[in-house]
């Protein structure tokens, strides 16, 4: 109630209001000014008017009352039949008639009483009018007000309907969903399990932007595959300079950020751990706006746990058979380094996730001695490989496109001590 009232009051002192009030007074009072000048004006220019006008019997002054009271309501109604009886008394007096014969004889006082009459019926039936259109005009605000409630309540019921459908017909088919993560997932290659993560993650829950992350020895996130336009940080990044992600290192959960998060927080995340220890970051940059709810979310529990798993037991596999080398060092051997590329290319075909490849001829330059250096440029995540026969270096960086290469191979070209050929 003390809310309605200051509401009030406020439009009550609002200029716009004021200003509507003045313009209303100043109509009416020159509504007035006109017709009461105009009748007086008629009654003293026209000399035949004078002697039969206080006889009218459909008087015009009462024309005049009846019409301000049902234009403006009871109280012009009101002001208006007294200032046609002022007009009629002075029209009397005009015509030097005795003023105490008008008080006195019922055929002259008469006509200020039906002037009252009138403008008192007819500023009533404005007064009615106008409050029971008020009423109605309110009473269709309240109605269209609450149809655009029930609009929007009908839309989300109609939204969490088809997702409640989508949920139940994703149960019933739960079981070949189960086994397609489980199918996708079921290899000894580890980079094939991070180029499966994409597909499912992006099959599932709809992910629009998604990025995975290895955490190396010295503490920093390397981009390991990134798909999606949406990208919420640089490709390496220091992790102590993110503290929200301790959280995700604790607990060893998927966790779903909240707004208070920030702008460029991703979605969700979730770890990747490994023999209980946390080797890399799931992150949704982004996802369909309906696909961010709690059924979701669990998807991405579950994905993001088998992914783990499958990367787990891979790389247990890889490190014990050194079928890919990727659990040692970035440098590898050329048939690794061969399997490493077509697997980019697999990427690159299915979700456009660019890679760069380039060979160098060392000419006359010491292998021994180049080789160590130029692997010591780069990151944890790109690979390297040595070709003795032709004194070739291959260099293989995945999630990178030519523009951010030229600054790598400045990198290495300055780590090197001297420019390089490159043959590709």
């Amino acid at each position: 109630m003390n809310k309605s009232y200051a509401k009030a009051a406020q439009n009550v002192f609002s200029s716009s209001f004021m200003g509507n009030i003045f313009r209303s007074i100043g109509g009416i009072v020159t509504e007035f000014t006109i017709l009461y000048g105009v009748m007086i004006a008629l009654f003293l220019s026209i000399d035949e008017l004078q002697f039969s006008f206080l006889a009218m019997n459909l008087h015009p002054l009462f024309i005049i009352a009846c019409l301000l009271g049902i234009r403006h309501g009871f109280l012009a109604g009101l002001l208006a039949a007294s200032l046609s009886s002022l007009v009629y008394f002075f029209s009397y007096v005009y015509l030097e008639l005795d003023p105490i014969l008008f008080f006195n004889s019922y055929e002259y006082y008469k006509f200020p009483l039906i002037f009252l009459f009138g403008g008192y019926l007819s500023g009533r039936f404005y007064d009615s009018s106008y409050r029971k259109i008020t009423e109605m005009r309110e009473a269709n605000t309240e109605v269209l007000q609450e149809y655009d409630q029930l609009e929007k309540t009908y839309k989300q019921t109609i939204r969490l309907y088809n997702e409640m459908k989508e949920q139940i017909v994703g149960s019933e088919y739960s079981i070949f969903s189960l086994y397609d993560i489980a199918s996708s997932l079921q290899t000894t290659n580890p980079e094939k399990v991070y180029t499966e993560s994409i597909g499912l993650l992006y099959k599932f829950i709809k992910a629009q932007a998604i990025t995975i992350y290895t955490i190396d020895r010295s503490g920093f996130m390397r981009t390991k595959i990134h798909f999606g336009s949406k990208r919420s940080h640089s490709g390496t990044r220091r992790l102590s300079e993110f503290p929200m992600y301790q959280e995700v290192l604790s607990s060893k959960r998927a966790v779903r950020w909240k707004k208070d998060a920030g702008n460029d927080a991703p979605v969700f995340s979730a770890p990747i751990v490994s023999e209980d220890k946390v080797i890399g970051i799931i992150d949704i940059d982004a996802i369909e706006f309906e696909y961010v709810t709690e059924y979701s979310f669990s998807v991405f529990q579950l994905i993001s746990e088998w992914i783990a798993k499958a990367l787990s037991q891979a790389l247990a596999i890889d490190k014990q058979f050194n079928l890919m080398g990727v659990d040692y060092s970035n440098m590898l051997e050329l048939p690794q380094f061969e399997l490493q590329r077509q697997e980019e290319q697999v990427r690159k075909d299915k979700y456009g996730l660019p890679f760069c490849l380039a060979v160098y001829d060392l000419q006359y330059l010491d292998a021994d001695h180049i080789v160590p250096l130029m692997q010591r440029s780069l990151r944890s995540v790109d690979y390297i490989a040595y070709d003795h026969t032709r004194n070739l270096v291959k260099i293989l960086l995945p999630a990178t496109d030519e523009t951010n290469y030229s600054i790598v191979e400045e990198r290495l070209f300055k780590k090197a001590g001297q420019r390089l050929s490159r043959q590709l």
